[in-house]
């Protein structure tokens, strides 16, 4: 017996993994940077929407914003969507100090 519409777009959107919400630490310094790294290709390997929730961070330095890029670049190459929500004027202030505020503004919520 073939599936009735609604119900075939039930099926697929249990199918379709739902979004990752991961919080940003308040401070993304060199030692925030490997476990940045490990929980985005965790995410991305998830397959399914990443958030990264940028609310909290207080200090963002250069490693961890270079880990923030190439992950962006791994979930765009993986199909994978990421988003950076509500990131605070200093988060966005040592993107634009490095002169990446171009390659970030695609991600930044």
């Amino acid at each position: 017996m073939a599936r009735g519409n609604g119900t075939a777009q039930a099926a697929a959107m249990e199918a379709m993994p739902s979004t990752q919400m991961l919080a940003l630490p308040s401070v993304m310094d060199l030692l925030a940077a490997d476990p940045l790294r490990a929980r985005l290709l965790e995410a991305i390997a998830a397959r399914a929407p990443i958030v990264l929730m940028a609310g909290d961070v207080e200090r963002l330095s250069t490693p961890c914003i270079q880990v923030l890029l190439a992950g962006a670049r791994w979930a765009k190459a993986a199909g994978v969507s990421l988003r950076i929500d509500g990131a605070p004027a200093d988060f966005r202030g040592a993107i634009e100090d490095l002169g990446l505020i171009g390659e970030f503004e695609q991600w930044l919520g």
